[in-house]
């Protein structure tokens, strides 16, 4: 080996070596059990801080590794059913806000049928009402009042009348 190939491999081993003792130390940070701190309440308020009148409590958390598995596995389940009930729920307002359009539509709809409708049937009416006005005027002109008026008939004369002269 030549001079430069072993200062190569000790590089890589001293990389190599930071890089193991860096894993390790950081798997045992994580590995390692969550040592219990000691927690103080003071009234309504718990912390790591002692304050006057404050009362240790004892946070240990007593259950075993697989109890704490499947309390967290029933945490999970908990989560994905509530997101799927969320979905769900949002689906549902999604279609009854599509419904509520398109019945309001629909009543607008109907109630420019019903407007219309009305104007056309107040345009007939009152176009019937005018003719039975016309009418009425017409008839009531050749109609004699319902009051008595006094009137002087003209002495028709006979056909079979002769005239004085001719006796």
């Amino acid at each position: 080996m030549t001079d430069s190939m072993l200062h190569a491999a000790a590089a890589v081993h001293r990389f190599s070596r930071w890089k193991q003792s860096f894993l390790w130390s950081s798997l045992a940070i994580f590995l390692l059990p969550a040592q219990a701190q000691t927690v103080f309440r003071c009234a309504n308020a718990y912390s790591h801080v002692p304050c006057p009148g404050a009362v240790e409590v004892n946070a240990d958390d007593p259950r075993s590794a697989a109890q704490r598995q499947a309390s967290d596995a029933a945490t999970q389940r908990d989560v994905n059913a509530v997101k799927a009930l969320e979905a769900e729920r949002l689906k549902q307002e999604k279609l009854a806000a599509a419904q509520e359009t398109a019945a309001r539509k629909k009543a607008e709809k109907a109630e420019k049928a019903k407007q219309a409708s009305d104007a056309k049937a107040a345009k007939k009416a009152t176009a019937k009402d005018a003719r039975a006005h016309r009418s009425k005027k017409s008839a009531n002109h050749a109609k004699k009042p319902d009051y008595f008026v006094a009137t002087v008939d003209k002495p028709k004369a006979a056909p079979d009348a002769k005239p004085k002269a001719d006796r």
